[in-house]
């Protein structure tokens, strides 16, 4: 399982291979940036919603390979076909590599100074290829009109670029100011722990009541006349560890994990996901990722159009076939909450936000 890293500090370094929400892509290989793409709908760059480490046995490629889920920041376009604003990307590195070595002394990995002075040009505001630079202090570099228009206003670069401002604003205060004005998503580590299935071993005080939508009729025998039984699951399967927001499911096959649906309407179908078009191995099933993410991102809860979903699904080639330093496009699928069994986002949320409170960890809206 996946949870916040309440203790991280920003922003976080290629070097160690975070698994993380938001922030900009961080990149295994600087000569080929994740690439820039666009929404179907609104035609607004993509930005990161979760780049997550999975380093895998096989093949020697695969030693290090990272998962990018891209979204669109406009809700309205999820809520009119998520397909066309949302995108799932692999990549790979092998141990053997110009870009990273390993500290004889630490035992930790290690940047070589190679990686920077290779570095290609990457947007200021996403973080993936960039294409053109500002023209009037050719120094910084955009994927698009758009977000050299976001940089310019809420990025601070317009009083850097025509130089009235003294001090240029830090990294972590440029981004601060992208999150604020819903350009990117903030920068969250995520860290990992076992789930636990045995209920009685999880401490006192860890779960968290989601609301249920209301249920119809005055006459309901009980609390669960009337709802969608795959939610109950889920609500359940969760109460042990309401802060998760990651699944990995791709584990031994003595564990076999299986994926949680949030709602009996639209299950993904395995059968229907299209094989790895590389190798042709049929996609398996790889994480999931939890609409619980939404009560650490800044959003406005109130916006009927506001960004949410029920749950993601990746599905990725299990052979991990070689790459070569280029991106393979994989399968997502999305499951929402059915009218029957989830509260509106700001409910869930906000019950999410409050039990973590009580526990000590503190979540900024």
């Amino acid at each position: 399982l996946g949870f916040i890293n309440p203790h991280a500090t920003t922003p976080l370094a290629i070097h160690t291979f975070p698994t993380k929400i938001g922030g900009l892509p961080l990149h295994l290989n600087p000569t080929n940036p994740l690439p820039a793409t666009t929404c179907a709908t609104c035609n607004d760059p993509l930005i990161l919603l979760a780049q997550i480490y999975t380093a895998e046995d096989f093949p020697d490629e695969a030693y290090h390979r990272y998962i990018y889920l891209l979204v669109c920041r406009r809700g309205s376009c999820h809520k009119h076909d998520w397909r066309k604003c949302t995108r799932v990307l692999r990549t790979q590195l092998p141990l053997d590599n110009p870009w990273f070595a390993t500290d004889p002394d630490t035992e930790e990995s290690i940047e070589l100074p190679l990686y920077a002075e290779k570095a290609k040009p990457t947007c200021a505001v996403c973080g993936c290829k960039a294409a053109s630079r500002c023209a009037g202090c050719g120094k910084v570099w955009y994927c698009s009109r758009t977000h050299q228009q976001a940089d310019w206003a809420a990025g601070m670069h317009a009083g850097v670029c025509k130089g009235t401002v003294e001090v240029p604003p830090t990294v972590d205060e440029r981004m601060a100011k992208l999150v604020k004005n819903k350009w990117i998503f903030p920068e969250l580590e995520l860290v990992s722990e076992p789930e636990i299935l045995d209920q009685d071993n999880v401490a006192p005080g860890a779960l968290v009541k989601l609301p249920a939508a209301p249920i119809p009729g005055e006459d309901a025998e009980d609390s669960e006349t009337g709802v969608d039984k795959a939610f109950l699951k889920f609500q359940k399967h969760i109460e042990p560890y309401p802060g998760q927001i990651l699944r990995y499911l791709r584990v031994s096959s003595e564990l076999a994990p299986m994926p949680l649906y949030v709602s009996d309407v639209d299950k993904p179908d395995a059968a229907s996901v299209p094989a790895c078009p590389r190798c042709h191995a049929p996609r398996e099933l790889e994480c999931q990722l939890l609409s619980t993410v939404l009560a650490h991102l800044p959003l406005d809860l109130a916006d009927p159009d506001s960004y949410d979903f029920g749950t993601y699904f990746v599905y990725t080639c299990p052979e991990n076939c070689e790459l070569e330093g280029e991106f393979a496009e994989e399968v997502i699928v999305r499951q929402d909450f059915s009218g029957e069994g989830m509260a509106p986002m700001g409910q869930r949320a906000g019950a999410v936000v409050e039990g973590l409170k009580e526990q000590g960890v503190e979540v900024e809206l």
